[in-house]
């Protein structure tokens, strides 16, 4: 999950247990290997994606007013460095 946008391992853990606190998710870890854990989506989680507007996944951020700064920072930052990553070195 935190592979492509660069993400430390350790980083999208917050913004999971915020999501599954929501009911937007369910997380459930590995019994052969404790470190991976798969995500699911619940009903709830569906309604989310299915949003017309950011609305849902702001609450779900709990970044409230902060979120459009965080994306419009982010999202440049993640494709610039997808970019490098692409290129012939």
């Amino acid at each position: 999950m935190g592979e492509k946008p660069f993400l430390e391992s350790n980083t999208p853990t917050p913004i999971l247990k915020k999501l599954e606190s929501l009911g937007n998710i369910y997380r459930q870890r590995d019994r052969a290997d404790e470190r991976q854990v798969s995500v699911r989506l619940p009903l709830a989680g569906d309604d989310l994606l299915a949003t017309d507007d950011s609305s849902g996944l702001i609450k779900a951020t709990g970044l409230g007013e902060e979120f459009p700064a965080v994306q419009r920072t982010v999202a440049p930052l993640r494709d610039k460095l997808l970019q490098a990553s692409q290129s012939p070195k």
